[in-house]
């Protein structure tokens, strides 16, 4: 028989109620550019320009419904995480997409994909 538990306490899973609180739920980060090859006269490769590099990111925020959702190209920073985050040179990136869902009342996911180019600040 499973057991039963009997209290007049809350269970309260995930972040609470009060204040402003959110946590990655995942990061994910992708080096992009455009390339050029340079071809001979018999077709061989002889040389290779990489161009326009950028980083995108896509990641999923988690937040209570006291957060602020960036709208699309608005610039953002992620800050405050455990390990170092570098959108590139100025580590400032462009908001592209947005989605969101909300959980329940108290928590809304966020997923955003991000681009930075380091050579505009």
């Amino acid at each position: 028989m499973a057991d039963t538990l009997i209290s007049d306490k809350n269970i309260h899973f995930g972040i609470t109620d009060t204040g402003t609180l959110g946590f990655f739920e995942s990061l994910e980060w992708e080096e992009q550019s455009g390339k050029t090859e340079v071809s001979d006269g018999d077709g061989d490769i002889i040389g290779i320009d990489y161009f326009g590099k950028k980083t995108v990111c896509n990641g999923v925020f988690v937040l209570d419904t006291n957060g602020t959702i960036p709208g699309v190209g608005t610039a953002i920073t992620l800050t405050d995480s455990p390990e170092k985050i570098n959108g590139g040179d100025n580590g400032t990136l462009y908001v592209d997409t947005i989605k969101e869902t909300k959980v329940n009342d108290d928590v809304t996911k966020v997923e955003f994909t991000a681009t930075s180019y380091p050579n505009i600040s």
